[in-house]
């Protein structure tokens, strides 16, 4: 895996974005104002949850982090 990167999912949003964990995300919104930009839709197996993350894929509270598969 690679650390996700805003400006390279733009270029190509068929890029397959997952958890550090591995669990399948979905980016959904890219246009939040402010420090995390991105809405991640995240699927951990039993249910669905969503997370703000910044432009390199870091959320606020440090558990959740986006990478590319």
């Amino acid at each position: 895996m690679r650390k996700f990167d805003l400006q390279e999912w733009l270029q190509d949003p068929s890029l397959e974005v997952v958890t550090q964990y591995g669990e399948p995300a979905k980016v959904v919104f890219t246009e939040g104002i402010g420090d995390y930009p991105v809405l991640a839709v995240i699927w951990d197996g039993d249910t669905t949850d969503c997370c703000w993350v910044s432009a390199d894929g870091k959320d606020a509270s440090g558990e959740q982090e986006l990478y590319f598969k």
